[in-house]
């Protein structure tokens, strides 16, 4: 993952599809640790651990809404 990022902050235009792409593989982590925790079935320690997830979920959402191209004025 650290290489998809690494690129996203050299060609954030050209890679916003692959942050999509983190937006819902990360917020599926946490999606798939809730109903679990929710029977029971496992400690709030998982639910704990998918936490940075949902920060890299938001984290990613921001980028997507606020990313404006930068314009080339001379």
């Amino acid at each position: 993952f650290g290489i998809v990022y690494a690129l996203v902050a050299w060609q954030p235009e050209r890679m916003k599809p692959a942050v999509w792409a983190g937006v819902f593989g990360k917020a599926g982590v946490l999606a798939l640790s809730l109903p679990p925790w929710l029977r029971g079935e496992v400690g709030i320690d998982a639910v704990a651990l998918s936490l940075g997830d949902l920060a890299f979920t938001i984290g990613f959402l921001v980028f997507l809404i606020t990313y404006r191209p930068a314009t080339d004025k001379v």
